[in-house]
């Protein structure tokens, strides 16, 4: 009786994987209905937005006064100049607006201002760039007391938008969907109570089957 119930017990598992691979259509759809979803919602739901990006060199000499890299954040997003920027603008955003649309990156070790504007329009986007581009390098030099503060590159108008990445977004809800279908499908076979083969009969009834009768198909009369 033991040896019968370990013969059952390792069944399970092969058992599992067969009744859950019967299922691989109904998987392999609900996965393609995600990757489809999200297709949709990243094309035609969500406004995609556009970075432009413009740099400034900046060469401290000797005796200068040197700025560290949050000194030339806290220029570029201060507030009086976002405000002059959004002023020169078209585009009629606030200083807060605008403060949301920029951000500031100073590579380690480097002298390199990297500003981006991220907006909705990519000729607005080019256009802002370039504007808190050429405020910054004026207030840095200020600050900086150095005239070797240059523009190291324009912004240029983007045609690919940074956001949202389509492929990326796509890649996901395809694993996504696959990974929930499969858990579901596995879990629905373990919840099943339902009499399905012989082994079901002997795990649900505890006993011991001495044969089982095969279907026969006897064709029509």
């Amino acid at each position: 009786m033991k040896g019968k119930e370990k013969v059952v017990r390792q069944s399970k598992g092969p058992l599992l994987l067969k009744r859950t691979w019967e299922k691989k259509i109904l998987i392999l759809l609900i996965t393609f209905l995600c990757t489809a979803g999200s297709l949709a919602y990243s094309i035609f739901v969500v406004t995609p937005r556009y970075d432009s990006t413009a740099k400034i060199s900046v060469t401290s000499s000797k005796g200068e006064s040197t700025l560290l890299e949050k000194d030339y954040k806290e220029i570029v997003l201060d507030d009086e100049l976002l405000a002059e920027a959004a002023e020169k603008s078209d585009a009629g955003y606030t200083v807060k607006q605008l403060k949301n649309k920029v951000s500031v990156e100073v590579p380690k070790n480097t002298k390199v201002v990297s500003i981006t504007v991220r907006d909705k329009d990519p000729q607005v986007a080019s256009e802002l760039a370039d504007s808190v581009r050429e405020l910054a390098v004026t207030k840095i030099k200020e600050m900086a007391k150095s005239e070797d503060v240059s523009t190291l590159e324009d912004a240029e108008v983007p045609r690919v938008p940074s956001f949202p990445n389509i492929p990326l977004y796509a890649l996901l809800a395809t694993a996504i969907g696959f990974v929930l279908s499969l858990i579901g499908a596995v879990a629905f076979e373990l919840l099943d109570d339902r009499i399905k083969s012989p082994e079901d009969v002997e795990k649900g009834m505890d006993v011991v089957l001495l044969g089982v009768i095969p279907e026969i198909n006897l064709g029509k009369k």
